[in-house]
């Protein structure tokens, strides 16, 4: 039946109150795809935007069936034609379509029956809609909701979801899987020296090569931070723990980014279903003891879930739950120890130490929770919060002449001086009065060495920023640190360890060591400052070998700022008399 034939007997059913012509027309203008098929799925009619689509000429394709053409979606083309005719209902299917450009695209079809006087189903129109820009957003709004915008992988929600998928599908097989927690070591450190932007990068790698040495049924999500998680599916503890081992392996070896060569390890965590857990929020608390213990010994090692975890965990978490109040309520607080001229015994300075006043432990001092916060991301805060004391204090506590007092803070080792906390307490430190205040930052050697092989000079850093800082050098004459890094950081002071102060004035080796370690520190204008002095005869010994300051109990522990503050009334009190 030719297409005017065909039209004029269904007249009734299309046009309604339009006209033949007018009905051709305005098929053959439409944008939107159109195209009438008979019951068997033979093309009869299709207008220019269908013939465009396809790639051919309405010759080529009227007679001819989807299948016939090898059309994308062929098959479920040819399924709606058929349950429009059999059914006599319309039908509404989605539908994509590759493009002989590459591109794919996606419409929304109607598929409209055309009944002839006997009530059968003589024809289906099909009228396509162009929805790709639709569809691609709703990827994009799927994607964003899923799939971790930094490294490309699955993040919690979807892990959370194939988690469970992997629940029933082991269940229902009764077979076993594995659940992983990787947490990065070192990451911190890695993301302050090549900065945040390299950062993010560093942890692309980390997700590309783990993602490397599983299988394609597996999946890796990156929960947030420097953390990931790993679903091992059907396999049991022996096997999991060899795939943990290679990733351990994998994490040891150098990153690149940026010309940089990064040295990272991971502490994970490992535990099995069914062995170890029934459900999704079992397993994941058991991963994440193993990996915490992981941490507890050192890092850089396979945990397997152990059932003594579950007695041991609770006052690790509660201590982790508790920290994120701590800061809130108050309960941290700063103390001062004295430093003191060994020269006339005034007090010239004080070093700034946390104390967490918790409400059930009392007093606690650094060691007790400090790597807590390495692990929860706390650190940069509670150090913002140390230094802002300080420097309120710095002000407070001004001399005679109207000079900021000396204040020393003793750095947290993971978080050391460096570009990240730069740019994010400048305008902070400028709202308190930094420039005017007179802060030191105590860095150990260890610290400095790590800035040192990034190419960061905290020093110039902060010249660059017309902000005043001193520096110090921690537990001096311990750990290894070169005396060209010495002369590169220009620290205003040294501060001798304990250890050595310990057996000085006895007439040994100390001694001798302390000499000579003095009078370096003086030939290239550093003061030193002896730390942990508890006697007479310390100091003595000190003050014959030229040390400039000392600090210990012999003096003072270390002080709230209320007491700290009347003992340096005191003191000065007593020198202006």
């Amino acid at each position: 039946m030719k297409l005017a034939q065909f039209i004029q007997a269904k007249k009734e059913h299309l046009l309604e109150d339009w006209g033949e012509a007018a009905l051709e027309i305005a098929l053959q203008a439409s944008l939107d795809p159109v195209a009438i098929f008979d019951p068997d799925g033979r093309h009869l009619f299709l207008n220019k935007a269908m013939a465009d689509l396809v790639n051919a000429t309405h010759r080529d394709i009227v007679g001819k069936t989807p299948l016939d053409l090898g059309l994308g979606s062929a098959a479920e083309l040819h399924d709606a034609i058929n349950t429009t005719v059999t059914t006599g209902q319309t039908q509404r299917r989605e539908f994509y379509h590759c493009l002989p450009s590459g591109p794919v695209s996606y419409f929304d079809c109607q598929f409209v029956p055309v009944f002839n006087d006997r009530d059968e189903v003589e024809a289906v129109v099909k009228t396509s809609r162009d929805i790709t820009e639709r569809k691609q957003a709703e990827y994009q709004v799927w994607q964003s909701a899923n799939f971790d915008s930094l490294t490309g992988i699955p993040n919690r929600r979807l892990f959370l979801d194939r988690l469970e998928q992997t629940l029933l599908e082991a269940q229902r097989k009764e077979s076993a899987f594995a659940l992983l927690f990787i947490d990065l070591d070192r990451f911190k450190q890695a993301n302050d020296q090549i900065g945040h932007e390299p950062g993010d990068r560093l942890l692309a790698l980390v997700a590309e090569r783990i993602s490397s040495k599983v299988r394609a049924m597996d999946t890796v999500a990156r929960l947030g931070g420097d953390e990931f998680t790993l679903i091992l599916k059907e396999t049991g503890r022996d096997s999991a723990q060899e795939v943990a081992k290679t990733l351990l392996s994998s994490l040891e070896q150098a990153f690149d980014v940026d010309s940089h060569q990064v040295h990272l390890s991971g502490s994970i965590g490992l535990t099995v279903f069914p062995d170890d857990g029934k459900d999704g929020a079992q397993l994941m608390h058991n991963a994440d003891q193993a990996m915490y213990a992981a941490k507890e010994r050192g890092g850089q090692q396979v945990q397997v879930y152990e059932s003594w975890m579950a007695q041991n965990e609770s006052e690790h978490m509660r201590l982790n739950r508790e920290l994120h109040d701590a800061l809130r309520d108050g309960q941290m607080e700063v103390y001062y120890q004295p430093v003191i001229n060994i020269r006339h015994g005034a007090i010239s300075g004080a070093e700034a130490l946390l104390r967490w006043n918790h409400p059930d432990k009392g007093l606690l001092t650094p060691e007790a929770f400090l790597g807590v916060t390495e692990q929860n991301g706390m650190t940069e805060s509670i150090a913002a919060y140390v230094l802002e004391q300080a420097v309120t204090c710095s002000l407070r506590w001004r001399d005679p002449n109207d000079q900021a007092f000396p204040v020393s803070i003793n750095q947290s080792p993971t978080s050391f001086f460096t570009r990240t906390l730069v740019e994010q307490w400048r305008t902070r430190l400028a709202q308190v009065g930094f420039d005017e205040s007179h802060i030191t930052l105590e860095l150990t050697p260890a610290s400095l060495n790590n800035i040192r092989a990034s190419g960061f000079n905290p020093v110039e850093s902060f010249s660059l920023e017309g902000l005043r800082l001193h520096l110090a050098i921690d537990d001096f004459g311990i750990e290894p640190f070169s005396l060209l890094a010495l002369q590169e950081f220009r620290p205003d002071s040294v501060k001798i360890h304990r250890e050595l102060i310990r057996d000085a004035g006895q007439g040994g080796d100390a001694d001798r060591i302390l000499e000579g370690v003095i009078a370096m520190a003086h030939a290239i204008g550093v003061q030193v400052v002896g730390v942990g002095v508890e006697t007479d005869e310390q100091l003595q010994f000190l003050s014959r070998a030229g040390c400039d300051y000392a600090q210990g109990f012999l003096f003072s522990g270390p002080l709230h700022q209320d007491a700290f503050e009347a003992l340096l009334s005191r003191d000065q009190q007593k020198r202006a008399s």
